[in-house]
């Protein structure tokens, strides 16, 4: 590896690395090599919920997502890898995001998903 600094990131199911949520990826602690890294890694949350229709029936494959009340992702280490807070309801109507931050969410469904664009009012 070349003399540079680098960004050391631990990921586990569930669990967060503590360094990521310091905020924006420029903040976190950079490494140089023969350094002695620790990381700690702290129990993430979990969001979860059932989308409805008009008549109460689950709805599937709706994409939904976890905003904190600030207006920011889900957690920089989300947004970092791709994730950002989605995940999508399953053929029950159920979502489940994990690894949050403790805070205040705001949850939202509807929108673009894998399987294409998802409009609630089409129902």
């Amino acid at each position: 590896m070349p003399p540079a600094a680098y960004l050391v990131i631990a990921t586990a199911p569930g669990y967060i690395d503590r360094s990521t949520s310091l905020g924006d990826p420029s903040q976190w602690p950079r490494h140089l090599i023969g350094s002695n890294v620790r990381v700690t890694m702290i129990k993430g949350g979990v969001i979860t919920g059932i989308v409805t229709d008009a008549r109460g029936e689950p709805v599937t494959g709706v994409p939904v997502r976890a905003i904190t009340m600030g207006g920011g992702n889900l957690s920089s280490l989300s947004s970092f890898l791709g994730g950002g807070g989605n995940s999508e309801t399953d053929d029950r109507g159920i979502y489940r995001i994990y690894g949050v931050l403790p805070g205040q969410y705001m949850v939202q469904a509807g929108g673009k998903g894998s399987v294409g664009q998802f409009i609630a009012d089409r129902l």
